[in-house]
């Protein structure tokens, strides 16, 4: 009985007015001694409203989601409190792992992108102040893009959030392959396929994937000069599939185009050299 009447003299000093930190902090201690939840709840968050200093708020803040997600299995309320901590204190991510941890866990795709929605809009009004800005938002953009690539599967909006992590980090390969790929799932994207895949190669020359890809990509979209050159390139460097194979034997020349002409001084000065320019 000593702890309730504890309790009962320490909300007695409250309710008299006494806005000190101390009795709240007793308070807090005997109800999470008896594991009453809801009551240790009710005190953090006047200690949240009494603290002046953000990290302490936020500290708490994060008692009030550990309790929400670990004691009473309340998944929608640790969430809240977790994004509080992060109003409060943006540089503690650990918060931001706990929601993606456990929205991930139970499968929860459409709060999951919505949090890190609201993430990548806390750093961006951070600004130059938040020094792990730049890093933090690529991996956003990132973690985002394959929420909707392989969680909820909507290509079109995958291939936004990686394209905005390229533009956050150009040289990152692996984005490029995966943003390749999602162009080729989204209408009318096919020319930016092919521009990845032209950035990959520059890169990685020994990068065939991209050569078939192309093969392929030039031939739905009915470019097939470009699909018989690539194929050509394959079959010289001996990596053309079987109907890359078929396909350049049956466009290519069976002979080497003979002229049927000598070129004189006069046919170099008329078709060969640019016009305008001295011949001397």
């Amino acid at each position: 009985g000593q702890p309730l009447e504890a309790a009962d003299a320490y909300q007695q000093s409250l309710a008299m007015g006494a806005f000190s930190k101390a009795p709240v902090i007793q308070l807090i201690g005997i109800y999470s001694a008896r594991r009453d939840w809801p009551s240790a709840i009710q005190y953090l968050d006047q200690l949240i409203a009494l603290e002046e200093g953000a990290d302490k708020k936020a500290r708490y803040a994060m008692n009030i989601a550990v309790i929400y997600r670990d004691e009473l299995s309340d998944v929608d309320n640790a969430v809240v409190y977790l994004n509080r901590v992060l109003d409060l204190n943006i540089a503690q991510l650990e918060a931001f792992q706990a929601i993606d941890a456990l929205l991930t866990h139970h499968k929860a795709w459409k709060p999951l992108e919505q949090n890190y929605r609201k993430m990548i809009e806390r750093v961006q009004r951070a600004g130059a102040d938040f020094k792990q800005g730049p890093p933090l938002l690529f991996q956003l953009y990132r973690n985002l893009g394959e929420i909707y690539r392989t969680r909820m599967h909507k290509p079109e909006y995958a291939a936004s959030a990686f394209g905005l992590a390229i533009g956050l980090r150009p040289e990152d390969a692996s984005v490029r392959e995966i943003l390749a790929e999602l162009y080729l799932q989204v209408d009318g994207e096919k020319d930016k396929a092919i521009e990845q895949h032209r950035w990959l190669i520059a890169h990685q020359p020994d990068r065939f994937d991209s050569y078939h890809r192309l093969v392929e990509v030039f031939e739905s979209t009915g470019r097939h000069d470009q699909a018989w050159c690539t194929a050509a390139l394959l079959r010289t460097l001996g990596k053309a599939t079987p109907e890359q194979l078929n396909f350049y034997d049956t466009y290519a020349s069976p002979t080497v185009i003979e002229p049927t002409t000598r070129i004189d001084d006069r046919a170099w000065f008329r078709w060969l050299m640019p016009e305008g320019m001295d011949p001397y």
